[in-house]
């Protein structure tokens, strides 16, 4: 999955604010009703238990469409493999190579992977400070959904 480089896009409320400088035609975006998606039923049962952690806390900042639906299932999957993968990474970044020399450890390669993707898919749902600023979704600093909480295991 590519990602557009350079700056993201301003949020079209700040244009409007800001009284559109560049003069540019500003669209109005399309709004859909705030309400919250249906868990897929095929979702993995660590997929299952992030869904349920998760979406009352999207749903009480007002952010969850049923589009939503696919980047969430995918959010979830991401972070439940992202618990797996830190339980297999916790042995340490270096392992033993073949020839005994020290190696980085693959798990500890996995997580990074996982992670990653959490911190992508998770951007978009405002789940860090920044993003929520971006998103528009009222105080940055209103509602805590942090990567070690979102990575922690509710049902372990």
């Amino acid at each position: 999955m590519s990602r557009p480089t350079g700056r993201p896009p301003k949020p079209h409320h700040l244009k409007v604010i800001e009284g559109n400088p560049g003069g540019r035609r500003l669209t109005p975006l399309p709004k859909a009703p705030p309400l919250k998606p249906r868990m897929p039923a095929d979702l993995s049962d660590g997929a299952k238990r992030v869904w349920r952690w998760l979406v009352p806390k999207l749903d009480d900042v007002g952010i969850l469409t049923p589009v939503d639906a696919l980047y969430l299932e995918m959010l979830c999957d991401v972070v439940a493999r992202a618990r797996s993968a830190r339980g297999y990474a916790d042995a340490g970044t270096l392992t033993a190579g073949r020839k005994g020399e020290p190696v980085r450890n693959p798990a500890a390669i996995e997580l990074r992977q996982w992670l990653d993707l959490v911190d992508r898919f998770g951007s978009r749902f405002g789940l860090n400070p920044a993003d929520r600023v971006r998103l528009a979704v009222g105080d940055p600093h209103a509602t805590t959904l942090d990567l070690d909480r979102l990575l922690e295991d509710p049902g372990a």
